[in-house]
């Protein structure tokens, strides 16, 4: 019964490691939550883990949004491993910036989440909305599903030690 529960727990943990290893966004320039004068040429994302890149498409997206609604982007997106520069053209509109992004990391987890920035001219005058942690807004629903996934392999595991004994007696 001891040899049993061994390998039900490491048998758990192996197949649990996997599911909560996801990338994340570890930085940004601008940073996240920052006040910026001088608008740059480029947003840089960098995340925790070299992001998938499938040539022929585009599975990752990133978009930057001004105040006004209007989409900054200009030119091709360039990803670097798990860095991603991002070209925007000139921002004439202070006040909070949006960054959205939807990422796919190498091991396939896909992320989705935002920050913000606020350019401006002079002093702040809207303070950009928090977005989770380093303004990932994705954790709750991989912490959904970890958790279910988790429940689901023990109660498969009690359930195959209890059929295992009662098939034994």
């Amino acid at each position: 019964m001891k040899r049993i529960t061994a390998l039900a727990l490491i048998f758990t943990s192996v197949l649990l490691a996997p599911a909560s290893a996801h990338t994340t966004l570890v930085s940004a320039n601008p940073a996240v939550d920052s006040f910026i004068e001088a608008w740059p040429t480029s947003i840089e994302l960098t995340f925790a883990e070299p992001l998938a890149t499938i040539s022929g498409s585009s599975s990752n997206f990133i978009t930057v949004t001004n105040a006004a609604a209007v989409e900054l982007n200009y030119g091709e997106i360039v990803f670097n491993g798990a860095k991603v520069t991002v070209p925007v053209k000139e921002n004439l509109v202070p006040g909070p910036v949006l960054i959205s992004y939807r990422v796919s990391a190498q091991d396939g987890h896909v992320v989705e989440g935002q920050y913000a920035i606020n350019f401006r001219t002079s002093k702040p005058s809207v303070i950009a909305p928090k977005g989770g942690e380093n303004g990932n807004g994705e954790e709750g629903g991989n912490l959904l599903v970890t958790g279910a996934t988790t429940l689901l392999v023990v109660l498969a595991l009690l359930f195959g030690i209890w059929a295992y004994r009662k098939r034994k007696s």
